[in-house]
């Protein structure tokens, strides 16, 4: 586990894609048959595929058309025929797709790993061919590509034992969605301060031990917890056979919907639940026994949650991690280590405050006095700077900073934001 969450892990927007997943394959090859019959049973499941005979308008230039469509998929299925390598396109579109450090499950296509890995056989044949034609610095960056696709997992069509084609298809539509569940977060508009805090967990996360880990997360509300914790998720999520986070929990939320939450989660099966609390206590500990999950439980009220949701060391697998935030310190004794969220920095608060009311990283002309005092004022709670400076972000009446700079101080001397600040 340290040294896999040591692994520099490439980050993306959550939002903005335009494909789920690109399949990327030599026409000739297999486009009638395997790709034709991955492409419906993806599509069937309410699956966005780039297909490029299905999704290129006629006429257009073939080249950017598919820059443009890999730059905007999320993960890829490259399919690796006999033909493959024959074509350039093909080799140029795996290089980009490995340049967009996106999660790649290759399927090899009547062909051997190895062959697509040294280039042996029909890909030895292509390779002959490419360096006559390109200078030496192309078919070395195709080379290269074809190796490190070659060290990947994925599928085998002659490694199958009892598998047919079907039960091929079906495992591999089953991982994608696996794969489209573990969307990262959008930890926040705008993560000012969010970063350090959250390797800083990552770092208590990290274990020589080989054992499970559980990390608590305690801080006042409105501090921004919930923000890291799911910036921590973006980093190791993929580290993990199966993730659950559940967000924002309350007192009041019922124990048996947060039960049921958990195991669809880690089960992967929307219809997974149990009926009564006692019976969710046993099935969660059954389920997370026999594999290696992320478990990040945000908000937790109350000794009776932590209980019910088998938030203890022995009941996970080796390797397993669980993250469980809390306003209160006395819920926290299962964990390992506890990390105490931080307030930010004044730079950070008026940096924050800018961002939200002006949509720029410092305060426009005439407000930078004023804009420093009501950042001081909030003493770096991040709720705090977004709700106050929500109401200033249509107004440049100085009047009216000044009367809001008077009503936060006053506030935050009271018991509105008592809560906050111990």
């Amino acid at each position: 586990m340290e040294q896999e969450m040591h692994t520099d892990v490439h980050h993306h927007p959550v939002y903005g894609y335009q494909f789920d997943v690109f399949l990327s394959f030599r026409g000739a090859d297999t486009r009638m048959k395997f790709t034709a019959h991955l492409h419906r049973s993806l599509v069937k499941e309410g699956i966005c595929v780039f297909l490029d005979d299905e999704k290129l308008e006629k006429g257009e230039r073939i080249g950017p058309s598919l820059d443009k469509a890999i730059e905007g998929s999320q993960m890829f299925i490259p399919v690796f025929s006999a033909d493959y390598a024959s074509s350039r396109w093909c080799l140029s579109e795996l290089v980009q797709i490995f340049q967009t450090k996106r999660v790649i499950l290759p399927v090899f296509y009547g062909v051997h790993r190895e062959d697509v890995r040294e280039q042996k056989g029909t890909f030895e044949t292509s390779f002959l061919k490419h360096e006559k034609r390109y200078n030496r610095d192309i078919p070395e960056a195709w080379r290269k590509a074809l190796r490190d696709v070659g060290e990947m997992s994925g599928w085998e069509t002659e490694n199958m034992g009892d598998l047919n084609e079907a039960d091929l298809i079906n495992k591999i539509v089953k991982r994608v969605k696996g794969e489209l569940n573990r969307i990262p977060y959008l930890a926040a508009e705008y993560p000012v301060g969010v970063d350090s805090q959250a390797e800083n967990i990552v770092k208590m996360l990290r274990s020589k031990d080989t054992g499970a880990r559980i990390v608590g997360i305690l801080g006042p509300e409105g501090i921004g917890k919930t923000t890291i914790v799911k910036a921590v998720y973006n980093r190791i999520a993929h580290f993990f056979d199966a993730t659950s986070i559940i967000l924002d929990i309350r007192k009041s939320t019922p124990t048996i919907q947060l039960q049921n939450q958990l195991l669809r989660e880690i089960t992967k099966n929307e219809k997974m639940q149990v009926g009564n609390i006692s019976r969710g206590v046993k099935v969660i500990r059954e389920r997370i026994k026999d594999k290696k999950v992320l478990v990040i439980l945000d908000g937790v009220e109350s000794r009776i949650q932590i209980k019910d949701l088998a938030c203890k060391q022995e009941c996970l697998h080796p390797g397993s991690r669980m993250i469980i935030t809390s306003r209160k310190k006395e819920l926290l004794t299962e964990a390992n280590e506890i990390y105490v969220v931080q307030e930010l920095e004044e730079a950070q608060s008026l940096l924050l405050f800018c961002q939200h009311v002006f949509g720029t990283a410092e305060p426009e002309e005439g407000f930078a006095d004023i804009s420093e005092s009501i950042a001081a004022a909030t003493r770096g709670i991040p709720s705090v700077i977004e709700k106050w400076g929500s109401q200033l972000m249509d107004t440049r009446c100085k009047d009216e900073w000044e009367d809001t700079l008077g009503m936060l101080e006053r506030s935050m001397n009271s018991g509105e934001n008592r809560s906050m600040l111990h």
